[in-house]
């Protein structure tokens, strides 16, 4: 029974045809796992070229914060210092964005190393703002009110008579601290450094003056130790400015300009990368693409040798087979149950058919005989 399944042209048909079918199941598998990749590559791509784009134009706004940290360090407006933070927060959104929509490790590595100098940049601002405020209620408030205060101290008169030469006294000593605001502000707001060495001369100037036995007989002890406190509270202020004014730039000129370098370089390397990966991506794609082609090739050689394997055997196996009973058949039909019958050793349906058509010879030779033993003897029974 098993023997003739397995012979059975039904099962060699659907075995041809399963063939077929698991050819193409297969070409599907195949090209739907590379098409997969390709589209996944393409993605990449977009998502890589678009960070590209991303982190340039990160890299235009950090160079944009740079110039408006100048900008603030001149005019301390609000305005300037709110752009700065705004387009800071911007920049840290851009890149947690873009972390969210990378997978690339290499990539992802970078930027996080930006991410992480973003997070300090911002930490930088901040102390920026409190450093500025630091050094401006110095320069703009302290150090002014000093010097009104010690204007005031010399204006008053107490009293005392008018004398010329305590008139020019005052006076002298009033130009010398006009003098030395001037230069202290000329030189803590422009950076005009030949104006600390006059700052320090006219502080001396004060001292010696201040100091003077004709100063202290002239307006008194009680002014002379008032204009010694405020000569010696304005150096400790322009002083005091000094350092905040130094630690002001170097936050601003040395560790976020540094900041602004290396994420610049950081840039850099994530272009690299990002330059390499494509090329990887590209190569892939293009492996992935010969792959899919060179299976549709092999699908289609695989299908069109089946389906001519088919066709042959179909002609030669079935049809030629299906001619020659047919032939067999005819000759029967026409009396001559001599003609040969072909493949009655087979065992399909072809087989199958071909000893029927033996049987019916055999029968129909049977037959014959029988009719040629009547015609002898009439009278006798015929036994087939």
């Amino acid at each position: 029974m098993l023997k003739q399944l397995i012979g059975s042209l039904s099962i060699k048909v659907l075995s041809s045809l399963a063939i077929f079918i698991l050819i193409q199941i297969i070409v599907y598998v195949v090209i739907n796992e590379r098409t997969d990749k390709i589209e996944q590559a393409s993605k990449n791509v977009l998502n890589i070229n678009g960070l590209s784009v991303v982190v340039f134009e990160i890299n235009k706004d950090i160079l944009q914060i740079q110039r408006d940290i100048s900008v603030y360090g001149v005019s301390g407006s609000e305005v300037i210092f709110d752009k700065i933070k705004s387009t800071h927060q911007s920049i840290q959104a851009r890149l947690i964005e873009a972390q969210q929509r990378i997978q690339q490790p290499e990539i992802k590595n970078s930027l996080n190393a930006m991410q992480s100098l973003v997070l300090n940049y911002g930490k930088s601002i901040d102390s920026l703002k409190k450093r500025y405020d630091e050094k401006s209620k110095i320069i703009e408030q302290q150090l002014p009110n000093t010097y009104e205060l010690a204007l005031t101290t010399l204006a008053s008169r107490d009293g005392e008579t008018a004398r010329l030469d305590k008139d020019l006294l005052l006076f002298q000593l009033k130009d010398h601290w006009h003098h030395l605001y001037r230069n202290s502000i000329l030189f803590l707001t422009q950076r005009d450094y030949a104006k600390r060495s006059q700052v320090k001369q006219r502080l001396k100037l004060i001292k010696q003056l201040t100091n003077s036995g004709a100063t202290n007989k002239m307006i008194g002890q009680n002014k002379v130790e008032q204009l010694n406190s405020l000569t010696t509270k304005f150096e400790s202020l322009f002083a005091q400015a000094i350092q905040a004014n130094r630690n002001y730039l170097t936050l601003s000129n040395i560790v976020i300009a540094g900041d602004s370098v290396e994420f610049s370089a950081l840039a850099k390397k994530l272009q690299e990368d990002a330059l390499l990966l494509l090329s990887d991506i590209s190569q892939t794609s293009q492996e992935s693409i010969n792959a899919a082609q060179t299976v549709i090739q092999v699908s289609l050689f695989l299908s069109v040798t089946l389906f001519i394997l088919f066709a042959l055997f179909f002609h030669f196996h079935i049809i030629k087979a299906i001619n020659r009973l047919t032939v067999s058949f005819r000759s029967f039909l026409n009396g001559d149950f001599s003609a040969n019958i072909a493949d009655i050793n087979r065992e399909d349906e072809i087989g199958f058919l071909a000893q029927a058509a033996n049987k019916f010879r055999v029968l129909n030779e049977r037959l014959v005989e029988a009719k040629k033993r009547q015609r002898k003897h009439p009278e006798s029974n015929l036994n087939f």
